[in-house]
């Protein structure tokens, strides 16, 4: 026999990650990378006054700074909490 009380309540299960969510964390990570040659590219034509190309660090370090956004954003999707069903069947899904 079970040691469970028929009458204490099972608490309501999270839903998981969505397959959107799992596909943005991924591209997340993946995007980490570029980002961070860009943006240390960008640093390093800044700092070298030989190469004289500071336009180019510029450009390089926007472009970092622009798939960090990126990179933010799908973060901010993938992380975000899924709302838990109610038992109201109104609120389901057809």
């Amino acid at each position: 026999m079970s040691n469970v009380d028929p009458a204490m309540p099972v608490p309501p299960q999270s839903p998981g990650m969505s397959v959107g969510q799992i596909l943005a964390l991924i591209a997340a990570i993946l995007l980490l990378f570029p980002g961070l040659c860009f943006a240390g590219f960008g640093v390093g034509f800044l700092a070298d006054k030989a190469a004289g190309m500071p336009e180019l660090g510029m450009l390089l370090g926007g472009i970092g700074l622009a798939i960090f956004a990126v990179v933010w954003l799908l973060f901010r999707v993938a992380l975000r909490r899924r709302p838990m069903p109610d038992d109201n069947p109104s609120d389901m899904p057809r």
